[in-house]
């Protein structure tokens, strides 16, 4: 699946890649797939190119957990059944 920004957007796809799913922000909320490429996703954006460098600020840390932790977080539901 390709994410694009907006339907002006989608018009810049190539030729190749048109055969693919390709969707907007808006088409895409709710949806969920295994791969996804942004296209032109933050060159086709409206937000000035200084703006971004905030991005370069950021600090990722990186979190793990045991599986102990992970499966004691896990919230189990019984599914109810009708009569």
């Amino acid at each position: 699946m390709i994410l694009v920004r907006d339907q002006e957007s989608k018009s810049k796809i190539p030729s190749f890649l048109e055969h693919a799913l390709c969707l907007t922000i808006y088409e895409a909320k709710g949806l969920e797939f295994d791969d996804v490429i942004l296209y032109n996703f933050f060159s086709d954006s409206s937000i000035a190119k200084e703006k971004w460098n905030i991005l370069n600020n950021l600090n990722i840390e990186e979190e793990s957990i045991s599986l102990e932790e992970f499966t004691s977080s896990i919230t189990y539901h019984d599914k109810l059944i009708e009569d």
